[in-house]
């Protein structure tokens, strides 16, 4: 099931693009290849990677 829709993964690399961030920093700080992100791109992610994206966004550090 999808939970985070490929409009939605093209509006996260925006606002990560606005702060700086390339699409190959996004796919290393989501732990992916930048081949993962494009697939992201076409297909939507799962809720855990929606997840990931929205404390990214937040610029939440991983829980220790």
């Amino acid at each position: 099931m999808t939970e985070m829709l490929p409009e939605s993964v093209i509006k996260w690399l925006a606002e990560m693009r606005a702060r700086g961030y390339t699409q190959q920093d996004c796919a290393e700080k989501l732990g992916v290849t930048p081949t993962g992100v494009s697939k992201m791109k076409r297909n939507g992610s799962t809720r855990q990677t929606a997840l990931a994206c929205a404390a990214l966004l937040n610029d939440l550090e991983p829980y220790a």
